[in-house]
């Protein structure tokens, strides 16, 4: 199955055997960017079956999702993603959080480092293997005071573990050639939300589901910016605010982009350009 994704003049092509071709399309000529590069890694090894790409606003960045396909009749969602890089010609990865799977990518309408991964609940085989190893390390013959307190607080971990959030999340990271692939946040779905539309900075846009009226004033910051006008459709679309720009939704795009390289260098452990970013800043909101 051939996919095509574009954004803006930037357009890939992904065939059915897995060959990866980026193209310029803002002439009447198309320009391919790059090289042809078949999914897999140095030594010829097929990474996986790709099943969903999305573009950076550069078109520097592909963001793949993949399957694993061990039998032609078996598929089973890759708990990591891909990212390719262009200029370095090479494929990034990163594992999302435990017992999680990508079911979508989106980067950023403007920022081309900042990339969204909707990801969903799923007992992976390396939790499987660890619960068996903590069954099989038991020791059920020592009784609480001949176990050590790393021991017991191991324990509370697996009991913790076993609660953990299922439902949807959102994971955002920041993608450069210089550092890589670093993780900036994670996000859970409200009970409202279904899916992830997209991105654009400052704000996350869901596709959602109406509560019903109860007649209580709503104390969320969610804000429903779209709604289908038919009167037997409770689905509408709602825009959230990013962690750091809660209540500076509407500050200039300059001090919007100095928040965003803040954030970067942050999160790739930078603390003197973070602090290079924002020092200029006078407007008031912001401190």
């Amino acid at each position: 199955m051939i996919k095509i994704e574009s954004r803006g003049k930037y357009m890939v092509v992904v065939t059915s055997k897995q060959m990866i071709k980026m193209f310029d399309i803002s002439r009447r000529t198309y320009k391919q960017l790059g090289v042809t590069r078949k999914f897999e890694i140095k030594n010829g090894e097929t990474i996986g079956e790709i099943k969903d790409v999305a573009l950076n606003a550069d078109g520097k960045k592909l963001a793949i999702l993949c399957d694993q396909v061990p039998f032609p009749s078996i598929r089973i969602p890759d708990s990591k993603f891909y990212v390719y890089d262009v200029d370095m010609d090479k494929f990034l990865e990163h594992k999302v959080s435990p017992n999680r799977v990508p079911i979508e990518a989106f980067w950023d309408q403007a920022d081309p480092r900042l990339l969204a991964i909707e990801t969903e609940y799923a007992m992976t085989e390396d939790q499987n293997t660890l619960n068996d190893a903590t069954m099989s390390n038991a020791s059920p013959t020592k009784n609480l005071n001949e176990r050590t307190v790393e021991e017991i607080n191991e324990d509370f971990g697996n009991f913790k573990k076993e609660d953990q959030f299922t439902g949807k999340t959102c994971e955002t990271y920041f993608v450069t050639t210089d550092y890589g692939i670093k993780r900036q946040d994670s996000v859970k779905f409200d009970q409202t939300e279904e899916t992830l539309l997209g991105i654009q900075v400052p704000f996350f846009y869901y596709m959602g589901r109406k509560v019903n009226e109860r007649g209580d004033d709503d104390d969320d910051d969610d804000q429903p910016v779209a709604k289908q006008d038919a009167s037997d459709c409770n689905m509408l679309i709602i825009r959230k605010p990013m962690k750091d720009f809660v209540g500076l939704e509407n500050v200039e795009e300059a001090i919007r982009k100095a928040i965003m390289n803040f954030s970067h260098y942050l999160t790739v452990g930078n603390m003197d350009e973070a602090y290079n970013s924002v020092r200029n800043i006078k407007n008031q909101t912001v401190w």
